[in-house]
């Protein structure tokens, strides 16, 4: 599958993510030492955004994917989540949703692979 986002990698611990705000440009949010990263790219007055594991070893595993409204008169509550199963080097695409109609949303990707629980994710804004 063919990517034509333009990511800004923000690197964060494998405690939690950061806060995040963008205008007009994707987001790719990275932990260095899990593999787990969301990708959010503005279009069509919203957001697509993904939830993404680079598997180092093969793996098997679960995940969970949250992503809530923070601001704005709509409110959204997304929760995906289930099992996944990778080979060495694989990238996998574990949920991908379509939001708008807020100012921002909060996403969290929780990834247990390994016994090892990793997160990452922040605040989604259209204000730069």
């Amino acid at each position: 599958m063919s990517r034509t986002f333009n990511p800004i990698h923000a690197f964060a611990l494998a405690a939690g993510g950061i806060a995040v705000a963008f205008g007009g440009t994707a987001l790719a949010q990275v932990d260095a030492t899990s593999g787990c990263e969301v990708l959010a790219n503005p279009g069509n007055g919203g957001f697509t955004l993904e939830a993404i594991y680079h598997a180092e070893v093969s793996t098997q595993g679960a995940y969970r994917f949250s992503v809530q409204s923070a601001g704005g008169g709509n409110r959204t509550s997304i929760n995906q989540g289930g099992g996944f199963s990778a080979r060495a080097g694989e990238t996998l695409t574990l949920g991908r949703v379509n939001v708008g109609g807020a100012s921002a949303y909060d996403v969290t990707l929780t990834i247990d692979a390994g016994g090892q629980p990793v997160e990452c994710g922040g605040r989604i804004s259209t204000n730069a």
